[in-house]
């Protein structure tokens, strides 16, 4: 599972849910109690996005929240400020962010962090 969020200004927020077919239910974000950060039997085969930047014993719960800050936009454009291409365009996506840290209780990250930053939810849901 991976979320993807760029923040420009005001408030801020990236969680993860699960919503249920019966309206009646709220969406709840998801536990770590249903995620790993790496596969059973190891981490996964190479791909275009990077593994996990820490190397957690199999099987630990939890999920990696990496962050770039003072992510740039070209001036005076607005949607540009609020696109995720303005994340996703810097050289040091998606190998360098500026900090990771590992989310042990549920899948949300801190809101109201900054401005102008973009954060990467990554882990493996356990079914």
């Amino acid at each position: 599972l991976e979320a993807i969020m760029k923040e420009a200004d005001g408030g801020d927020n990236l969680a993860v849910g699960w919503q249920s077919l019966e309206n009646s239910m709220p969406l709840d974000v998801i536990s770590t109690d249903y995620t790993v950060l790496e596969p059973p039997g190891g981490a996964p085969p190479p791909t275009s996005n990077p593994t996990p930047p820490t190397a957690p014993p199999p099987g630990q719960q939890g999920a990696v929240l990496e962050t770039w800050v003072n992510v740039p936009y070209a001036a005076g454009d607005n949607a540009d400020r609020l696109s995720i291409d303005s994340l996703t365009r810097l050289p040091a996506y998606p190998n360098n962010p500026d900090a990771t840290d590992i989310l042990t209780n549920v899948l949300e990250a801190p809101s109201n962090r900054g401005d102008d930053y973009g954060s990467k939810i990554s882990t493996y849901i356990v079914a």
